[in-house]
């Protein structure tokens, strides 16, 4: 994968998984709560894009370790950001805007099953190559490295599905929380 993706990844984790502190008036706090929800929902938009490029329809190869702990970092950093900014009970948009975090609560079920569904297919795939890894590639029967290539590029092919219906899901309504935030 590209240095970008991976960079995206993980600032992306960083700013779901960082702890402001909001601090002054009421109005001073709901405005930096704006700005907290807007960034993050702007490098949501940017590390999941930045995969979608990457697993476009020209992909041509397996899904290697480092891929696959990318992927996985995401759809976790999803799920914990959508409830802590967008759809929890607690959400900031609860508290900035009511109205448009009650507008964008009907879309959480799907999301939430998108990201459980992708979680476990890239986690199944990810602790399959951690196994091999572990075992130092000691297979050395040809029939059966082909029938794991074959098998790495079938479960790639599910993981680049997956994820597009992921972000099929993510991206409309990032766009539109973001329109709300203006």
């Amino acid at each position: 994968m590209s240095e970008v993706a991976h960079q995206n990844t993980h600032e992306f984790d960083r700013v779901t998984h960082s702890s402001q502190s909001l601090n002054g008036t009421p109005s001073e706090v709901k405005n930096q709560r704006i700005e907290v929800v807007k960034y993050w929902l702007i490098q949501a938009s940017v590390t999941v894009k930045s995969w979608q490029d990457e697993l476009s329809i020209d992909y041509y190869r397996s899904l290697e370790l480092s891929d696959a702990t990318d992927l996985k970092l995401i759809a976790e950093s999803l799920r914990e950001g959508l409830s802590k900014y967008i759809f929890g009970d607690h959400a900031y948009l609860k508290e900035i805007d009511s109205l448009a975090w009650q507008g964008l609560q009907g879309r959480w079920p799907d999301i939430r099953k998108a990201i459980a569904r992708f979680l476990r297919v890239i986690n199944k795939y990810r602790d399959w190559l951690q196994l091999l890894k572990e075992r130092d590639s000691r297979i050395v029967d040809p029939l059966i490295l082909r029938d794991m290539v074959n098998q790495m590029n079938a479960d790639t092919e599910i993981i680049i599905a997956e994820y597009a219906e992921l972000v099929g899901k993510i991206r409309p309504m990032v766009e539109e929380a973001l329109q709300f935030l203006r």
